[in-house]
């Protein structure tokens, strides 16, 4: 198991936090979910950037090779959180395997970054960079075969058209350097990161649609998943979605097609994460590590539970990873609904349980982490006993207002009186 220290980065002041098969992190704006949530992001992304830069790039020396490769993950440090010499004194770790980790902290008065390979890491690497080892050989000494996909806040802004012709005019040129050459390199490594898989992705669904699709796949019951997220999409979106390649639109009923930019902006912001979801499952790419930050904005609270039956879908049908930030109680409890419906599978006739709850949204129970981040350090918000998070820690304003609201019906009425003259 995978997993993350934390030390003076940001809002985190000390945080040592397991990476499980579903996580759930929630907080206060500016707490630090996202630091964590991108800082998960950026160390996954060393093993891919490992293969590219080998298959881009000529090296004669294993040094040399180890210099570029850290050159450019430092790069994308500093495009994704800021330059150091703001960051002050840190550290940070992720454990890959008990022997395999990688450390980062600044150095020489915070102007640098110092990264640095355990002894197994670093020997094991160059035994790969070698013998030029297949990918297969990475996943092992990463202990990881996940590919991972950050699905920011902002998307509805993210995902329009604009931005996207500047991912396409640049996606064949992309390089991750100090300094900015252009508008695209103003932009995140994160952001940058997603927008590519949005462009990508808006590629394949301009040739086949997501029916066709479904017809393609073999397997009954993956083509049976994939057409219950299918009618979860279209329950949420009110319709389906269809691209020309360049512009996005939600078709209602009797054919009529809205422009996404003239949709509400809940369908604007939930449209591509459906959309990711959905054609990775079609286009057969294996399971992945999906962070995804704030699903619920701009939704109502019916579609957000709808949202959360989703993920859980694509997750049980590829088996991936899944992180998920959120401020709103109704995630929660959604999430709780499901791992409660697998939960009681194990004593209760699993058909009953699916008429209430389809069987392809149940989650487990036991590969769940729940946690709240408070004061800069995680705290397990997760009941072991019952298996579920505990919604009170996000429902305490409705509390809170309570008391308001009983305290100022208990105002003497001369009180109340002056208070209105």
């Amino acid at each position: 198991m995978h997993k993350i220290k934390i030390k003076n980065f940001g809002p985190i002041k000390d945080v040592s936090m397991d990476i499980n098969q579903t996580m759930l992190i929630i907080g206060e704006q500016a707490s630090g979910k996202s630091t964590i949530t991108k800082l998960v992001y950026y160390f996954r992304r060393f093993r891919l950037f490992f293969s590219t830069i080998r298959t881009t790039n000529q090296f004669w020396a294993w040094k040399e090779f180890r210099k570029e490769y850290l050159s450019q993950m430092k790069a994308i440090f500093t495009n994704t959180f800021g330059n150091t010499k703001t960051l002050g004194d840190f550290s940070l770790e992720y454990v890959f395997a008990e022997d395999r980790s990688i450390a980062i902290t600044p150095s020489d008065g915070n102007y640098f970054l110092d990264v640095v390979f355990s002894r197994a890491l670093n020997d094991r690497l160059r035994d790969i960079w070698k013998s030029e080892e297949n990918s297969k050989a990475l996943e092992e000494v990463f202990e990881d075969s996940y590919s991972c996909v950050y699905i920011p806040a902002g998307r509805a802004l993210l995902s329009r058209q604009a931005l996207l012709d500047l991912i396409q005019a640049n996606e064949f040129a992309v390089s991750f350097r100090p300094i900015a050459y252009s508008e695209f390199d103003l932009i995140d490594a994160v952001t940058r990161d997603y927008m590519l898989e949005v462009s990508a992705m808006r590629t394949i669904l301009s040739r086949t649609d997501l029916a066709s699709f479904a017809r393609m796949m073999e397997k009954s019951e993956r083509k049976d998943s994939f057409r219950y997220m299918c009618d979860l999409q279209k329950d949420i979106l009110k319709g389906t979605y269809d691209t020309n390649g360049k512009e996005d639109y939600i078709v209602l009923n009797q054919d009529k097609k809205v422009p996404v930019s003239y949709a509400s902006s809940g369908q604007q912001e939930v449209m591509w994460i459906m959309n990711l979801l959905l054609g990775f499952v079609a286009n057969g790419r294996g399971g992945n590590c999906i962070l995804i930050e704030e699903p619920e904005t701009h939704l109502h609270p019916d579609a957000q539970y709808t949202l959360i039956k989703f993920i859980a879908a694509y997750q049980n049908l590829t088996r991936s990873q899944v992180l998920i930030t959120t401020h709103s109680p109704y995630i929660l409890s959604s999430l709780n609904n499901l791992f409660y419906a697998s939960k009681i599978s194990k004593f209760k006739a699993n058909d009953s349980i699916h008429a209430i709850i389809p069987k392809q949204s149940w989650m487990n129970e036991e590969s769940f982490q729940a946690y709240s981040v408070e004061k800069g350090s995680l705290e397990d918000i997760k009941d072991v006993d019952l298996a579920m998070a505990d919604i009170s820690r996000l429902d305490c304003i409705a509390s809170r207002q309570d008391d308001e609201y009983e305290a100022m019906l208990g105002l003497p009425k001369e009180e109340k009186e002056c208070c209105i003259n």
